[in-house]
């Protein structure tokens, strides 16, 4: 059997092997917050597609309502007028 010592490694490359380490780490916590701005961008996206449901089914009821008030015809927001067509 061979005796095997430790052999101290210039400071130099302790040094660079340490950066690499670190810089390693920092990867990683880079792409951990990639990946929690990703979910939280996933999750409001699903909230403005609901909200976009809601929009859409309260403006198809208001205007459901607004032609069983006043008929059929547009509405000029402009000068809060209706317009019968």
């Amino acid at each position: 059997m061979i005796n095997k010592k430790a052999v101290p490694l210039d400071p130099n490359d302790l040094t660079v092997l340490k950066q690499i380490q670190s810089a390693g780490s920092d990867l990683l916590k880079e792409l951990g917050q990639i990946k929690l701005t990703e979910l939280s961008i996933e999750k409001r996206i699903e909230n403005a597609k609901n909200y976009q449901e809601q929009l859409k089914s309260k403006e198809s009821l208001i205007g459901k309502q607004l032609q069983e008030k006043y008929g059929r015809g547009t509405v000029d927001l402009e000068t809060g007028t209706f317009i019968p067509a």
